[in-house]
């Protein structure tokens, strides 16, 4: 874990286990070397990891209703795309939204609560399927990832993608929590 701490401080990018996935994981800064290393277009945007809830106000300004479900569902496999803030680093915004997710996996919280919030994307080459051991991801990126942070076999898919900065959710991308959930969360929170 202090591995980890020291290389993302110093601006190298890691891999964190998530419930979902391992993903590659640097400071707002450091941003272009995920992309880098994944083949993936700049145009995509990034989510932010954050060790817990309060982060969501830190970054983005979001609804009642968008408490409501992060409260119903964080720490866990949940991303919200929310407003964010003016301060928020532009890196991590696209269309005036930002990605934000608690993952439930304890260490990489801890390693969240040291370092704040960080840029993220699955562990993968762009457009291909995430590797669910090290051992494979560090055959594909090697030297280029400063620190892997081992949690065994992952077998997940991507965490549940919704968009809540209009007045309705939007579901960008399905996963292990089902959007009529979500839509119940915010039903409740009207």
């Amino acid at each position: 874990m202090d591995d980890a701490v020291a290389a993302l401080l110093r601006g190298d990018v890691v891999v964190l286990p998530t419930e979902t996935v391992y993903g590659l994981a640097a400071t707002f800064d450091n941003v272009e070397k995920i992309f880098e290393l994944k083949g993936r277009d700049a145009d995509k945007v990034l989510q932010v990891l954050v060790p817990d809830a309060t982060w969501l106000e830190r970054l983005g300004d979001p609804s009642g209703e968008a408490k409501a479900v992060a409260s119903a569902f964080w720490p866990g496999p949940l991303t919200l795309v929310v407003k964010a803030r003016a301060d928020t680093p532009a890196a991590v915004i696209k269309d005036g939204g930002v990605g934000v997710r608690v993952p439930a996996n304890d260490e990489t919280r801890a390693i969240l609560a040291r370092v704040g919030a960080v840029a993220a994307s699955s562990a993968n080459r762009s457009g291909e399927p995430t590797p669910n051991t090290i051992d494979a991801i560090e055959a594909l990126f090697g030297s280029g990832v400063a620190v892997y942070v081992n949690a065994g076999e992952i077998r997940g898919t991507g965490s549940t993608v919704v968009d809540m900065t209009k007045d309705e959710p939007r579901l960008i991308r399905e996963g292990p929590i089902s959007f009529d959930r979500v839509k119940d969360v915010v039903k409740q929170s009207i």
